[in-house]
Formats: C-alpha cells, structure tokens, sequence
C-alpha cells in the first residue's frame, strides 16, 4: 500500500456541517482517502506540501457539450438563434468523429485544470466522448 501525505492546504470537506481544516491534511492510501483533518500524524510514503493551495472534492458540469469547444469564437456577441442557426448547425454536419474527440478531450482537459472531475456530456458520436474520457482520465 502506497500512502500520500496532502499536508498544510486548506481543506474544504463539502460534509453536512461545512466542515474547513485551516491547515489541514489528506492523506490517500492507494486510491481511496484514507484521513481528512487537522495535522496528521500518522506515517506516510510520500509528502507534498498543500501550503496556500484549496483541497477539495472535484466539481461536476452538469451539462455540457464538450466538443464544442472547437466552435470557440465563431459566435461572439451573437442571440442565441443566430448562433445556433447560422453559426453552429452549419459547421456541425461538416463535423467528424476525429473532430468530436479532439474538441472533447481540448475541453475535458480545461475542466480538469478548473477542478471539474466529473461532468454530463452529450453530443454526436457518444463513443468517441467516452473514449476522449478514458484518454484524458
């Protein structure tokens, strides 16, 4: 069993009480938490400092059409219609599975480096999201 030590971060539980350690520490036994609290005193394998960074369970994007995110610019300051009709739609036939999976995982990869973990995407060519899920972890 491999153990990490998150130590000094501040520590946002999301638990029913609302729950902050300012320090607090984590700590991860392989794969699962294993400890959330003030300083942790138990042994560990590894340490990394936390001091002055947020810990907290990771976000979820409820609704999101993640390849999208190549159509990024095409229609700034536009009403919804326009965009769709003119702007989107038109681009869409044109698009390929190639094209769905490289805008997801462009789009998967922001919401990682944002804090989203987790995230409910819908649009064309559904395998090639799950796989740009699988590719991007």
């Amino acid at each position: 069993m491999r153990t990490l030590l998150l130590s000094g971060g501040v520590v946002v539980t999301c638990d029913a009480g609302h729950t902050v350690h300012a320090p607090g520490d984590v700590v991860l036994e392989d794969d699962r938490i294993a400890y959330v609290g003030p300083r942790y005193d138990g042994e560990y394998d590894q340490r990394f400092s936390a001091g002055g960074k947020l810990i907290m369970p990771g976000l979820i994007n409820a609704h999101t059409h993640s390849p999208m995110s190549i159509f990024r610019g095409v229609a700034d300051d536009v009403d919804l219609q326009v965009f769709l009709e003119e702007r989107v739609w038109p681009r869409e036939i044109c698009l390929t599975p190639k094209d769905v999976y490289a805008g997801a995982v462009l789009s998967y990869i922001e919401m990682l480096q944002c804090g989203v973990t987790t995230c409910v995407d819908m649009y064309l060519y559904e395998e090639e999201l799950v796989r740009a899920a699988l590719d991007t972890g």
